[in-house]
C-alpha cells in the first residue's frame, strides 16, 4: 500500500493499547496494522494488566518481529480506569491515539490521522468509530480487514473543525468512547485527570480539562474532526439495543456519569442539565430497577 503522506518524525505519533486477557485479539489487531505504523514511523505501546493469558509471550513476539513495537507490563494489577491513562504514559510521543485491545483501526484512517498532524499541531483529532454488529463474530484466524470492509470508508472527505470547546462538548460528550480520540499526550498527562476516578472516564476528563484550559488561554481550540469511520470495536458490549445490562453499565448510570458531570470544568456548565438529560434516557433502563437485568461483564477495556 502506498503511503502518503511520508513518514512522520518519529516521537509525533505513538497507538496506545490498555490490555487484559485478550491475547488473541491484540496479536491479530497489531499485527495487521504494524506494517502501515513502520511505514508511517508510529510506535504502538501495549500495557498488559495482570494478565494471565499469553499476552506476555504475543506482545514479546510482536517486538522481536517490529521497531515499532513497545510492551510494558504492571504485575499486579492496576484498577481498570487507572491503566487507561497509565497506558498512555510510555507514548513518548507527542499525540497518543488510545484504543481498545478488541478495536481494529483501518490502516486507511491512520494515514489519514497522520495526514492531519503533517499539517498542523490541533488540541486534538477526534475520530468516528463502529461496532461489530449481531453476535460480534469476528475470526481471528484470518486477516480481519476483509471481514470489516462494510465499515471502511472508501475515501476521507472534508475534515470538521471546532473551534469552541464548550459547544464541542455539548455536540460530543458521549460519543468519545477510548478509541475515538487522538490526545495530545502532555497535556491528557497532566490535566488532573485522577479526580475523575471512580467514574470510568478519567481519560476524557483529562481531554476536556486542557480544553478548557486552552480555551480560557487562548479564546479558541483546534479540534479536527475525521467524520468517516476509523475503528471498528470487535467485541460487542451489550445486546438487544441497550435493555440488558453489565454490573459496570448498572455503575455508570446510577455513579459513574453523575458523577463525572459534577467534577468538569465551569465552561462547560451550560450544557450539564441537557447531558444529564441525554444520561438519564440513554441508561434508563439501568435507573428503572424494574427493569435492571443485571450480568458480569466488567472488564479491561
Amino acid at each position: 500500500m502506498p503511503v502518503s503522506p511520508p513518514p512522520l518524525p518519529r516521537g509525533t505519533l505513538a497507538i496506545a493499547i490498555p490490555s487484559h486477557n485478550s491475547a488473541r485479539m491484540l496479536a491479530r489487531i497489531v499485527g495487521e496494522i504494524l506494517p502501515t505504523c513502520e511505514a508511517l514511523q508510529v510506535d504502538v505501546c501495549v500495557s498488559d494488566n495482570g494478565s494471565s493469558d499469553d499476552t506476555p509471550a504475543v506482545c514479546a513476539d510482536l517486538a522481536r518481529a517490529s521497531r515499532a513495537f513497545r510492551f510494558r507490563r504492571f504485575d499486579p494489577g492496576i484498577p481498570l480506569e487507572e491503566h487507561l491513562v497509565a497506558a498512555m504514559e510510555p507514548s513518548g510521543a507527542e499525540y497518543t491515539w488510545a484504543i481498545g485491545d478488541d478495536d481494529f483501526v483501518f490502516p486507511d484512517a491512520l494515514v489519514e490521522v497522520a495526514r492531519v498532524l503533517a499539517e498542523g499541531r490541533p488540541s486534538a483529532i477526534v475520530t468516528n468509530t463502529a461496532e461489530v454488529d449481531g453476535d460480534g463474530s469476528v475470526n481471528l484466524g484470518v486477516p480481519v480487514l476483509p471481514q470489516l470492509a462494510r465499515f471502511a470508508p472508501p475515501s476521507f472527505g472534508p475534515r470538521r473543525r471546532h473551534r469552541d470547546a464548550a459547544a464541542f462538548f455539548g455536540e460530543k460528550f458521549y460519543n468519545l468512547p477510548l478509541r475515538t480520540v487522538v490526545y495530545r499526550t502532555r497535556d491528557e498527562l497532566s490535566s488532573d485527570y485522577a479526580r475523575y476516578y471512580g467514574t470510568f472516564h478519567p481519560h476524557i476528563g483529562g481531554l476536556f480539562d486542557y480544553l478548557a484550559k486552552e480555551q480560557g488561554e487562548r479564546g479558541e481550540v483546534d479540534i479536527v474532526e475525521i467524520p468517516e469511520t476509523c475503528t471498528v470495536s470487535l467485541t460487542v458490549m451489550h445486546d438487544k439495543g441497550k435493555t440488558r445490562w453489565s454490573n459496570l453499565f448498572e455503575h455508570l448510570g446510577r455513579v459513574g456519569f453523575p458523577r463525572w458531570f459534577s467534577l468538569l470544568p465551569p465552561l462547560y456548565a451550560p450544557h450539564i442539565e441537557a447531558g444529564l438529560a441525554y444520561h438519564r434516557h440513554i441508561f434508563r433502563h439501568v435507573l428503572d430497577e424494574e427493569n435492571l437485568e443485571p450480568r458480569d461483564a466488567h472488564r479491561d477495556e
